[in-house]
C-alpha cells in the first residue's frame, strides 16, 4: 500500500511539473516590448577666457617721458641727473622713459619704456586691442611718422606704440591703434570631476617638482626719438594709452541701431507700433530723430511720436496713407547716433 501512495504521489508530482511546463508554454507571447529612459552626461564648456592685464600702480607713471632736442643731457654728461643712468651718446635718440633703477640704486633711462605685460590664461584666442591719442596743444612739437633723420634740423617728435612685433606711430588728433591676437592654450587644461560630482574644466595641476604651465602674451611699450634742434617754447604733447581684450567668439559688444520687423499692415483707425532698438556700445543712439514720408515730417503735424524705444504712426496718419493710390507706403526713421543710421519701414494696404 505504501509502494502503491508512494507512486502515486511520484506520479502526481510529474503530473504537476509537467503541467506547469506546458502552461508556462503556453503563456509565451510572439511580441514584446520594455522602455529606457535616456539621460545626458552633461556639457562641459571648454571656451575659457582669462587674461591678466597690466596694473600701474598709484603715483607710477610708466609712460612719462623727457625729449631732449638740444640734448642738454648728454652735453653736460647727465650733471642735472647725478644718481641716474642714460643711453649710450652714439645710440641715443634723445627722448628718455624712465625704466627702472640698476644694482647700484640709480635712476636707469631709456629710448624706449618699460614694458607691461599682458597674459592670456585662456583656452581660446584673445583679441589685445591698444590705443594711444596725443594732445593738440599749439607749442607741441610735431609729430612725424618716423624717426627723425640725423641731418634734420628742425624740431621733429617720434613716438611710437609697441605691442609685441607690431609698431604704430603716434600722430597728433589721430588715435595709434594696434590689435594683435593672443592664442590660447588649450592643452594646458583639462576635464575633471570637482567635489560636487560635477564636470569642470580646468587648468591642469602641476605636480610637486613639475614644470610650471606656460601662457602666451603680449608686451606694451612706447619709443621715441627728437631731431637735433633748438626746443624753444616748444612742449611735449602728453599721451594717453588705453588697452583692452576682447573674445572674438563672444556676442558683439556694439551695435548700430535697428529695426527687426520692417513690414505692417494698415488698418483704419489703428496705431502701428514700431519696435525700434537702439543698440549698443559706441554705436548706440539715444533716441529718433526724425520720422518722415517722403519730404513730410510725421512728427511735427502730430502724425507720428516715438517714446519707450517704440515709434508709433498715428490711426490719424494711418487713415491718410490709405487713401493714397499706392499698395505700400515706405516710413523713413533716422536715429540720433553719430552715424544717423537710416531704417525704413514699409505699411501695406
Amino acid at each position: 500500500m505504501r509502494k502503491m501512495k508512494k507512486g502515486v504521489a511520484l506520479a502526481l508530482t510529474a503530473t504537476m511539473v509537467l503541467g506547469s511546463t506546458v502552461t508556462a508554454f503556453a503563456a509565451d507571447a510572439n511580441s514584446g516590448s520594455t522602455t529606457g529612459s535616456g539621460t545626458s552626461e552633461g556639457h562641459v564648456d571648454k571656451h575659457v577666457i582669462n587674461v591678466e592685464l597690466p596694473t600701474v600702480a598709484e603715483g607710477s607713471t610708466p609712460f612719462a617721458y623727457t625729449m631732449d632736442a638740444e640734448r642738454l643731457i648728454q652735453e653736460t654728461g647727465g650733471a642735472k641727473y647725478e644718481d641716474a643712468v642714460f643711453p649710450i651718446k652714439d645710440s641715443d635718440t634723445g627722448v628718455y622713459f624712465l625704466t627702472g633703477q640698476n644694482d647700484d640704486g640709480k635712476n636707469t633711462y631709456a629710448n624706449t619704456s618699460e614694458e607691461l605685460k599682458v597674459t592670456s590664461k585662456s583656452s581660446a584666442d584673445v583679441k589685445l586691442t591698444v590705443e594711444v591719442t596725443a594732445d593738440s596743444k599749439d607749442t607741441d612739437i610735431a609729430l612725424v611718422d618716423a624717426e627723425p633723420a640725423d641731418d634734420a634740423t628742425d624740431p621733429q617728435l617720434y613716438l611710437a606704440l609697441k605691442v609685441g612685433s607690431t609698431t604704430k606711430a603716434i600722430k597728433k588728433g589721430e588715435t595709434a591703434k594696434a590689435e594683435v591676437t593672443i592664442a590660447g592654450k588649450d592643452d594646458n587644461f583639462e576635464t575633471t570631476v570637482n567635489d560636487e560630482k560635477k564636470y569642470v574644466y580646468t587648468e591642469k595641476k602641476v605636480e610637486d617638482g613639475g614644470e610650471a604651465l606656460t601662457w602666451n602674451g603680449e608686451s606694451i611699450s612706447l619709443t621715441g626719438a627728437v631731431s637735433k634742434a633748438s626746443a624753444k617754447d616748444l612742449t611735449a604733447p602728453e599721451l594717453t594709452v588705453t588697452w583692452k581684450y576682447e573674445d572674438p567668439a563672444a556676442a558683439p559688444t556694439e551695435a548700430a541701431p535697428s529695426i527687426a520687423t520692417t513690414s505692417y499692415n494698415m488698418e483704419a483707425d489703428t496705431d502701428i507700433e514700431i519696435p525700434v532698438d537702439l543698440g549698443t556700445g559706441d554705436l548706440k543712439a539715444t533716441g529718433v530723430s526724425s520720422i518722415k514720408w517722403g519730404a513730410v515730417d510725421l512728427v511735427s503735424k502730430s502724425y507720428a511720436t516715438y517714446a519707450d524705444n517704440t515709434v508709433t504712426i498715428k490711426a490719424n496718419c494711418v487713415n491718410v496713407l490709405l487713401n493714397k493710390p499706392d499698395s505700400s507706403q515706405t516710413i523713413t526713421i533716422t536715429f540720433d547716433d553719430a552715424a544717423s543710421t537710416v531704417k525704413t519701414v514699409t505699411l501695406n494696404k
